[in-house]
């Protein structure tokens, strides 16, 4: 057996452990922000493994369906299950995506790093900033004040993280916004607004001082192709 599925296998198991269409909508929106940020960290010498962040990222909910009714940690029974399955590789990234220790010390970015980065940033099926995505989380999960501190904490650690992914980057977090031009299906895929980059001079502030420059032509163009589209389904 393989020791990282294909999307085709994943696919597989999705029907065969019942996840909702919701929830696959979701994880195939992660896999696409996911592989997005890995081939940008690439470019600059990261060495992910993007067969690993695939499937970690279509599989990361594979429990969470059956979770619904039993409120298991999803991370842990998804992470137990697919070492059963004899997928250890991914196994490990699936049970780090809900929490993550301490980032501010990390010596380089993993597969687990960019999986939950990934997942922080999608609510639903749609790419949100992190506070809309923990001002949901808090309003929906925040019921006694020791969940709420730990969803604050959580939050502390998304936005380091963020940071550090970012900082090595050609691009701004605000730019993961335009991946929502794209439906979820079309996960391998990206929008115009986000073409590759060339990777950040680390000599001086040059590439920085482009990609500023870039933004809002990007911006610019994903807003009027989205009220193109809604002009014409008015």
């Amino acid at each position: 057996m393989q020791d990282i599925p294909d999307e085709k296998k994943c696919r597989q198991l999705m029907t065969q452990y019942v996840m909702l269409p919701n929830i696959i909508q979701h994880s195939y929106r992660v896999c696409q922000v996911a592989l997005f940020l890995s081939r940008a960290l690439n470019q600059t010498g990261a060495g992910l493994n993007l067969e690993l962040i695939k499937a970690a990222s279509l599989l990361h909910d594979i429990t969470k369906t059956r979770g619904l009714q039993t409120k298991e940690n999803h991370a842990k029974t998804g992470e137990a299950l697919l070492t059963d399955l004899g997928y250890p590789q991914v196994a490990r990234v699936v049970g780090r995506h809900v929490e993550l220790k301490d980032v501010k010390n990390c010596s380089s970015l993993t597969e687990e790093h960019i999986v939950n980065h990934a997942d922080r940033r999608v609510l639903h099926e749609n790419v949100v900033s992190l506070e809309v995505r923990f001002s949901y989380l808090i309003d929906r999960y925040g019921r006694t004040p020791e969940i709420r501190r730990r969803i604050n904490m959580m939050e502390v650690t998304a936005r380091e993280l963020e940071r550090v992914i970012f900082h090595q980057i050609n691009y701004s977090p605000d730019e993961l916004l335009s991946l929502n031009d794209l439906p979820p299906s079309e996960w391998n895929l990206l929008p115009e607004a986000l073409s590759p980059q060339p990777p950040i001079d680390k000599r001086g502030n040059n590439g920085l001082e482009k990609s500023r420059n870039k933004l809002e032509v990007r911006s610019q163009k994903s807003g009027a192709r989205r009220k193109k589209r809604n002009s014409l389904n008015d």
